[in-house]
């Protein structure tokens, strides 16, 4: 069995430019992208997954290499990719946000451990949540689901075009709102609770000065606290679903389906 130089370039071709956004998106993107994950893993997860899209994407491009154009195609490639995962990214980033919020509260931003999925310090409440909200994604198919747009986005935004605009970049910053946003409606319940047990004991504090605080209420705030905590995992789900939702529209949005 031989090959002709025409057949190898075009098989190249193929596999070339999928990959790029492929590998894109698996960089950047939840789950995928995590420090957890070794980078031969996920080098091997990008192949894999662009292999399997082979069969099902129009043929791309020819176009010269090294080009203008090529180098434009390969930027382009890398953006579409590094923006469907950064997107879904953010929503995580939120769910982190909002543990923070509510451990600098209760007294438990000092409890931080080397988050394996962010590679960085965070407070064990972050943690928490990031590992549930992991759990809750995969559950959900949000690994398939992504897969499954970026195989879409190929056909809405081909090889050559321009997918990636200064409208679009313009769009993603504007997306940041909601990183904040749902970091807000994760961390006020607890918030809220846990300024009621400070606001109990600041009247404490003023009808009997001499008890002694810092003895008395940072224990009762922490364990306060471990008490709420379990009572917002049921709204803490439902916000991150809408953020999901959110983050499924605006990629869709983005690729134009």
């Amino acid at each position: 069995m031989s090959f002709t130089v025409e057949q190898l370039a075009a098989w190249v071709n193929a596999f070339f430019w999928p990959f790029l956004r492929v590998g894109a998106m698996t960089i950047a993107a939840p789950v995928f992208g995590s420090r957890m994950i070794a980078a031969r893993a996920r080098l091997t997860l990008a192949v894999a997954v662009t292999i399997a899209l082979m069969a099902i994407l129009p043929p791309p491009p020819v176009l010269a290499t090294f080009s203008v154009a090529w180098w434009t195609a390969v930027l382009q490639q890398m953006l579409i990719g590094l923006t469907m995962g950064f997107v879904l990214q953010l929503v995580f980033e939120g769910i982190v946000l909002g543990g923070m919020v509510i451990a600098m509260g209760a007294g438990l931003g000092f409890a931080t451990l080397a988050d394996p999925l962010r590679g960085v310090q965070t407070p064990v409440v972050s943690q928490y949540f990031v590992i549930l909200t992991t759990l809750l994604f995969l559950a959900l198919g949000g690994h398939l689901a992504l897969i499954s747009f970026v195989a879409t986005s190929f056909h809405t935004l081909p090889v050559g075009a321009i997918g990636f605009t200064p409208d679009v970049a313009r769009a993603v910053a504007d997306y940041g709102v909601h990183l904040f946003a749902g970091a807000m409606q994760i961390a006020l319940p607890a918030t809220l609770a846990i300024l009621v047990v400070n606001l109990s004991f600041g009247i404490i504090s003023r009808s009997a000065p001499s008890l002694n605080l810092f003895a008395i209420g940072l224990p009762a705030a922490l364990l306060f606290a471990l008490a709420v905590l379990p009572m917002t995992l049921d709204a803490m789900a439902v916000v991150f679903e809408r953020r999901l939702e959110q983050a499924w529209a605006f990629i869709a949005a983005f690729i134009g389906v």
